[in-house]
């Protein structure tokens, strides 16, 4: 005859259960202390009448050896490192296809070529990077100990000295009769504008994004207009659009260039130049961009993908970090970046200055005190890059406004 369980055998059994591994073993226990005979079957089917969970959930764990319990401690240790190391290559193969993604519809880059074979006479091309002006933005003098002050007004002055300036040391480079310049590269490095990123450029900006794409147009083409006229010289414009200049809260990796106001300024660019046709753009929706002069290989991109959080030596060890994984793309000579507002010339890498100069921000994060500035250099058909030297492009403090405020190096 079946028997009838009730919540105090329940409780019994369950106290049996707890001294042991499983229900097997238990059997014995149970049926002393609920003075009846029991199998496996009856003990689950109770429980599950007395809406109790299943009679094993009761048991306790089986024990562990200390060697078995060491062993696997040795285990997990060693299964953990192992989902290090593949969460490390599964980053860095992200990356890589990350970078992969924004080349893609690359095709072959512009090309310059090399005329002067057999004249004598040294051929070089001109290459100058326009970054990080920030036009609609405001530097309030009494902000950072009066080092310095911006506004559109001053953004446009910088601007004609920055256009000036370029045609000054061709013409200046021209005059020894030694040296012919056929091409310059004008790298449109992004930040151009300051856009809404911050809450604080809301307040204090004096143009909105739109507003300032309005702005900025008609002064890079009139500024890339007039060095075509002055100096019967070929024009190459990659175009790189920067962190600021987008219409987004978040930066977008594989969307960048849809959501880049700057990427749009720059077809727009293009379609009102189309006409001259010794005017060449390079706008792509990668962040990276390529011209090949003679036979090096120039790569472009705003460098807002170099980390860099502070530190001795600056930018120097993150970008001799990232210069690598670059190459392994497409192996370029040369290197250009914007992003930090420090003018450097690392030999095969050159970080742009700014035309915004110091502000606010370069005070809290401790930046050195820079002029604005932009980088020129020329690339020699035979040698390479030399003749590097900042544009100058802010005021001069204790002089007349002048041909030579153009910023000769």
């Amino acid at each position: 005859m079946a028997m009838n369980w009730d919540r105090k055998k329940i409780s019994a059994a369950k106290k049996v259960l707890k001294r042991h591994e499983n229900l097997a073993s238990a059997l014995s226990d149970i049926a002393a202390a609920v003075k009846a005979p029991v199998t496996i079957n009856s003990v689950e089917k109770a429980f599950r009448r007395m809406g109790e969970p299943t009679p094993t959930s009761f048991c306790k764990p089986p024990e562990v050896h200390p060697v078995e319990r060491l062993e696997m401690r040795e285990q997990t240790s060693t299964e953990r490192k192992q989902i290090d190391q593949l969460a490390r290559e599964l980053r860095e193969s992200n990356a890589r296809q990350d970078f992969l993604d924004r080349m893609r519809g690359h095709e072959a880059p512009p090309m310059i070529i090399r005329r002067e074979r057999t004249s004598g006479l040294r051929e070089m091309t001109a290459v100058v990077g326009a970054s990080d002006w920030h036009v609609e933005e405001t530097v309030d003098p009494e902000a950072i100990a009066f080092r310095n002050k911006y506004n559109l007004e001053i953004a446009g002055q910088r601007i004609e000295r920055f256009f000036n300036g370029i045609a000054w040391n061709i013409e200046h480079h021209r005059a020894s009769r030694l040296i012919v310049i056929h091409d310059l590269v004008l790298w449109l490095g992004g930040d151009l504008m300051s856009g809404y990123i911050h809450e604080e450029l809301v307040e204090n900006n004096q143009l909105s994004p739109t507003e300032t794409i309005l702005w900025l147009l008609p002064r890079l083409n009139g500024g890339i207009r007039m060095l075509r006229e002055r100096l019967d010289i070929n024009v190459v414009v990659p175009c790189s659009y920067g962190n600021h200049g987008r219409t987004t809260h978040k930066p977008r990796i594989s969307s960048g260039p849809q959501n880049s106001y700057e990427w749009l300024m720059y077809h727009n660019l293009a379609r009102e130049l189309a006409d001259d046709k010794g005017i060449r753009f390079e706008i792509t929706k990668s962040a990276h961009q390529y011209v090949q002069a003679y036979d090096k290989v120039l790569h472009f991109h705003h460098g807002d993908d170099v980390k860099f959080a502070g530190g001795v030596g600056g930018i120097t060890i993150p970008l001799k970090k990232r210069i690598p994984s670059w190459d392994l793309i497409r192996r370029a000579d040369y290197h250009h970046i914007g992003h930090f507002h420090q003018y450097n010339d690392f030999g095969r890498t050159v970080a742009n200055g700014s035309l915004i100069g110091y502000g606010p921000y370069s005070q809290r994060i401790g930046a050195e005190i820079e002029d604005p500035q932009q980088f020129m250099y020329l690339l020699d058909s035979e040698r390479g890059k030399c003749q590097s030297t900042p544009l100058w492009v802010g005021e001069r403090a204790h002089s007349e406004e002048s041909n030579l405020n153009v910023g000769v190096g």
